[in-house]
């Protein structure tokens, strides 16, 4: 499948006011360079990271090149969750553990954890205060037997791998999670104290701006077409666009759901699939006490400090799940009156407010058959990292660094990721085995 980015997207929640006005149609020069010593395909919270911290590591011959504007796809279209504690969707299996070992698992979890600390710093630093950063702490509570009881299992699973060695995950019977959701139908749930939200757009835009100050160059509404090697041989590329092309000696692919549209041979591995989010008018008289997944994590919900409700998931009320699909130009509408109901379903207490639904809009997440990403080096002197599986939050600050150091020779062995190796589905029975899309 070769597909790009479409020209008119939904307009999401997270990308309004000055500094998306400003971002929007962002190019350090008013021509695209003829050579760069890294180019990355993608503008959002991986690409941008990954060039920032180039940066720190002195590298300045940097382009970054977008389709969009600046975190217009997946990093400005998501729920804003923080939530890193290795969850229910991305907790390792026995079949994974065997394969890669404790240690992996672990260094899986402090990646996470890592991500957010790297994040927060980078916000208190540059004193982002549009980032809108919150600890909140989270709960993942089940409104049926079953639920609970796969919450139950994953929650026995964790302590068994010693994965909540420091508490950051507790159980609560029905009466905490009632009172802490606010829906009288919970019966149960795992409490995560390492949970919390932002506005990740406003972060990208930093490191934009901060990448374009030092010397960086940063080319948005640029569709990427083709990556080749150069004739004469060796290791050094040319990105296509529409625009001209780049001679480079590196290539990052941080494209997310639109990587195998330029890597096809990753078409089975990296699936485009569609989310749907709605954000309510401020609501007077209602309040979350924390950030909320429901449902085995197909429904999400925050409170932004202004009272709005921010609410995504129901996708498997579509046909296929929104499996395959890449157009966010529009919503579902069967979807969108899924997340509808399920506000006034799950929580009665908003029948009494009388609040509109203000902004409606899809993202495209990028979902690999083991729920992991892909990161590290694709082949030679291309590097990949996508397929965040509607987990990018807590991964893809420290995923931009990671391909960074990665580049500039600073990454130690023992600091591979083996869990996000790209190439560990080239084991035909592990892909196998992990297929869930």
């Amino acid at each position: 499948m070769s597909f790009l980015p479409v020209d008119n997207p939904t307009a999401p929640y997270w990308l309004q006011g000055a500094g998306w006005d400003s971002h929007r149609v962002f190019r350090s020069t008013s021509e695209l360079p003829k050579t760069a010593r890294v180019v990355i395909i993608g503008a959002g919270m991986t690409g941008m990271s990954c060039a920032f911290h180039l940066t720190e590591n002195g590298v300045k011959d940097v382009c970054v090149v977008e389709a969009r504007g600046i975190s217009e796809g997946a990093s400005g279209r998501n729920a804003g969750h923080l939530w890193a504690s290795t969850g229910y969707v991305t907790a390792p299996t026995v079949e994974q553990v065997a394969k890669f070992g404790m240690r992996e698992v672990e260094k899986m979890q402090n990646f996470e954890i890592e991500n957010i600390n790297l994040m927060k710093n980078f916000i208190q630093k540059y004193d982002v205060k549009d980032a809108d950063l919150m600890d909140t702490g989270g709960l993942h509570f089940a409104v049926d037997q079953e639920q609970l009881k796969d919450l139950t299992d994953y929650y026995q699973r964790m302590e068994q791998l010693g994965l909540n060695a420091d508490g950051h995950m507790v159980f609560w019977g029905s009466r905490l999670a009632k009172i802490n959701s606010c829906c009288p139908k919970a019966q149960g749930g795992i409490y995560y104290r390492r949970v919390g939200q932002a506005r990740p757009a406003y972060v990208v835009f930093k490191l934009c701006d901060l990448v374009h100050q030092r010397g960086g160059n940063v080319q948005t509404q640029t569709k990427v077409t083709k990556v080749s090697k150069q004739r004469s041989g060796g290791n050094k590329y040319v990105v296509h666009t529409n625009r001209g092309d780049i001679e480079c000696e590196h290539v990052v692919y941080a494209s997310n759901a639109f990587t195998s549209g330029l890597l096809p041979e990753l078409k089975d591995i990296i699936v485009p699939t569609r989310g749907q989010m709605i954000v309510t008018s401020p609501l007077k008289n209602f309040e979350l006490p924390m950030n909320l997944w429901i449902n085995r994590g197909y429904e999400y919900l925050n409170q932004r400090p202004d009272g709005r409700l921010c609410a995504g998931g129901m996708r498997w009320k579509a046909d296929g799940k929104e499996s395959g699909v890449f157009d966010d130009s529009q919503v579902n509408k069967k979807v969108g009156e899924a997340l509808r109901t399920m506000l006034v379903d799950y929580f009665p207490a908003l029948r009494n407010e009388k609040f509109t639904i203000d902004y409606e809009w899809t993202g495209v997440m990028a979902f690999s058959p083991d729920d992991n990403p892909l990161v590290g080096r694709w082949r030679d002197n291309e590097w990949i990292a996508a397929g965040f599986t509607g987990y990018g939050m807590p991964r893809t600050f420290h995923s931009g660094k990671y391909i960074a150091d990665s580049i500039c020779g600073k990454l130690k062995s023992d600091q591979i990721m083996k869990f996000y190796d790209p190439h560990r589905f080239d084991d035909a029975e592990y892909a196998k085995n992990k297929s869930k899309l």
